[in-house]
């Protein structure tokens, strides 16, 4: 189940046509809980960082924590 869900998050960033390429700087996936970050260059020369922590709880998975910021030029 959280593997599909990871493979499902990669596959809809690569798929974005906002988005030029993708970096994997981090990832990490047990049988309970799993964790990409990831580095995008955007279409427009900015990019955009993001993370996050995700739980199984029941049947469904659950954000616990996400973190997504954008900068271009050195500024946020």
């Amino acid at each position: 189940m959280l593997e599909s869900y990871l493979a499902g998050v990669k596959a809809s960033l690569t798929a974005s046509s906002n988005v030029k390429d993708i970096e994997v700087l981090e990832e990490f996936i047990t049988s309970v809980s799993g964790y990409p970050e990831c580095r995008l260059l955007m279409i427009d020369n900015s990019t955009l960082y993001i993370s996050e922590y995700f739980t199984i709880f029941g049947d469904e998975i659950k954000r616990d924590k996400y973190s997504y910021h954008r900068q271009r030029n050195n500024e946020l």
